[in-house]
Order: C-alpha cells, then structure tokens, then sequence
C-alpha cells in the first residue's frame, strides 16, 4: 500500500513541478512517515526528501490535503536550490500565495497527555510520554539538588 501511494504522490509531483515551477525543480523522494505527527509534511533539504504524514493525512483527507501539501514543501526545497533562505519567509509566503499553497498546514488533535502527581509534596507535572522522574522541587529539598528517582512521579 505504502509503494502504491508513494508511487502516485511521486507522479503529482511530477505534474505539479510542470505546473508550478517549469520542470526545473529538482525532483525530490517522497517518503512516507507515521512517526510526523504534528504537521502534514516536511521538506528535507540535506536529503532531498518530502516527507508526508499518514497519520495528518488519514485524519483530514489523501485527496484534499496531498496536493496541497506537496506544493508547500515544494517550496521550502525550491527556495532551497536557488540559494534562498527556504524557511516561511516573506519570499515563501508571497511564492505560497502565488501558487496558492497554505501557508500552515490543518490542525492535529493534542497529543495524549499524562498528568503525575509527586507523592512526597503532591505537586502535579503534565508529559506526554510516561515518565519515571523525581519531583524537581522535592529533588532539590532532599538531595543537594542533585536529580535522582528517589521520589517517583505517579499518575495522577
């Protein structure tokens, strides 16, 4: 599924460089990601690789969302092959609006949230990982502020 798709996406590639930027860009791999969570996709310049998000993808829509997606990391990379700054500067912001790309991608849900609430004083911390951490402040109190696990967060 994952060839099929990257496949396809390499061929609206081709045809949106025809469209947008003369043929001329250089054609970069499309890779296919589950582990970009938070944007739509991401221009690798050092690898000369577009980056596209299954999970931002799978939420908002393949056909609606790709196109418009590709065309903004593009950008970033043609900016990049002609020596220009290639982050969302002004000349990629007015170069966006010129082929109409958006500017910012949709957004995605917040990523789960773990609340730990310390045992020795109570305060709560929020991560988004689990974590095995000592409270800081209690850390601090009984330990010479050296970090150590003496005191567990838990789920609060």
């Amino acid at each position: 599924m994952d060839a099929q798709l990257e496949s396809r996406l390499a061929a609206l590639l081709t045809e949106l460089n025809a469209r947008h930027f003369e043929g001329r860009l250089r054609p970069p791999r499309i890779r296919l990601t589950r582990r970009l969570t938070s944007s739509a996709g991401m221009a690798d310049a050092g690898n000369w690789t577009i980056r596209i998000s299954v999970p931002y993808h799978d939420l908002h829509g393949w056909e609606a969302e790709a196109e418009a997606t590709l065309v903004h990391e593009m950008i970033h990379l043609w900016l990049r092959q002609q020596g220009r700054p290639s982050g969302h500067t002004p000349e990629f912001r007015a170069l966006a609006g010129e082929l109409g790309a958006p500017r910012f991608a949709k957004r995605m849900p917040p990523k789960r949230q773990r609340h730990y609430r310390c045992p020795s004083c109570g305060r709560e911390a929020t991560y988004r990982r689990r974590v095995t951490l000592a409270c800081r402040f209690c850390c601090d109190r009984f330990n010479d502020g050296r970090f150590t696990r003496r005191f567990l967060l838990t789920p609060a």
